[in-house]
Parts: structure tokens; sequence; C-alpha cells
């Protein structure tokens, strides 16, 4: 098979307060070396990621949306949004304040979605970052987010959450497979609902004659 000339765009949209390592994570997608230095986004950047599905059988190319974290940028975020497959929603590990912004960012990318999206809702991944500054803090530090604070929260939501490291790649791949499995499973039940829609029409018109 050409996998090349059967190619399927995704859009995948990254949302949260700023300085929770959106940028970073998109790097880790691609496996781009960690850069330590923080520096803002300003408005949205984009990061490509390729891979073949088995599948579905074809060559799947997402694009990873990363969107500014602060308010003023909102407007920009929403346009960005507006056709996107999935949403993660990115919050800092060590900080607590970024967690319980989580719902805000959630309701804002659902309220830009187009209403193509309405009409089969993008799911959300919440994504807690910056796992391995827990994981080296030898002491209980009760400002980190603890795992079962995400379960309890992602879980009521109907959302599905990971940890990662975006600069140590701890978990990463993990994230990526989900990624992955609930865009093509997005797709095959879009597909499967336009073919209902088209029998459904077509049933209703020969009906009709």
């Amino acid at each position: 098979m050409d996998r090349s000339s059967a190619e399927i765009l995704y859009h995948v949209t990254l949302i949260g307060e700023s300085n929770t390592g959106k940028t970073q994570l998109c790097r880790a997608f691609k496996q781009d070396a960690f850069k330590g230095d923080y520096q803002p986004t300003i408005g949205c950047a984009m990061e490509n990621v390729t891979f073949y599905s088995g599948e579905c059988g074809k060559t799947i190319t997402v694009s990873f949306w990363d969107t500014a974290g602060t308010e003023k940028y909102n407007s920009l975020m929403k346009i960005y949004s507006r056709n996107s497959d999935l949403g993660l929603v990115v919050y800092d590990i060590a900080n607590e304040s970024s967690f319980n912004r989580i719902e805000y960012w959630k309701n804002q990318y659902e309220n830009s979605l187009s209403q193509d999206n309405n009409n089969n809702p993008s799911p959300i991944i919440i994504v807690g970052n910056k796992l391995d500054l827990r994981t080296n803090d030898h002491e209980v530090n009760q400002n980190f987010v603890a795992y079962q604070q995400l379960q309890d929260f992602a879980t009521p939501l109907g959302c599905q959450f990971h940890e990662v490291s975006a600069k140590t790649g701890e978990n990463v791949p993990n994230l990526l497979d989900m990624i992955k499995k609930i865009l093509v499973r997005r797709k095959i039940q879009k597909t499967e609902n336009l073919q209902l829609r088209d029998r459904a029409s077509s049933c209703f018109g020969n009906c009709s004659n």
C-alpha cells in the first residue's frame, strides 16, 4: 500500500495555564530535546507528528496546537480550537492552582468547538505534567497534586487522564498511544455516523416517492 496516498490529518489542541509545560510536551511528542528556558507561547504554536496506524491502514499526521495560557489570548484559543479533534488540558503537578483551573479551560475549549464538533463531541484528556518533580521529591510535599486527586476529578467528567514528564519523557509514549487510539476511534465513529445518516436519508427519500 502507498501510505502517503492515504493520509489522515488530525487537530489536537493543548490548553491550560501558563508555565505548565505545554510547549515542552509538544516537543516531547516529537522527541525533541528538552529546553529548560521558559518562553511563554505568544498566541499559538504548532508541531506535527506523523505515524502509521495499522487499525485504519493509513498514515496519520497529528497537528498539536500549543495555545497561550493567558486569558488575553482566549479569542485566539477559540479560533485554533474550533475544528479540534481532541483537547489536552495540561496542568503542573507541582502547582495546585493550575489544577484548580482545569474546569475553566475545559469549558473554554468546549465552548469554542464548531457545530460539527458539537454534534460529535471532541474528547478531552487531562494531563498532569512535570511528574519528575514529584518523583524526585524525597519529602512529602503537600503542594503536589496527587494522582488520586486527578482520578477523582477526571472520572466524573468522563475525561481520560494521564501524568507525564515532558522533561524526562516519562509516560509520554503512553500518552501518545492514548491520543492515537482516541483519534483513530473517533475517525471510525464519525465515518460510521455519516454512513448511518446517508442510509437514513436514502431510506427517507425512497419512502417519500
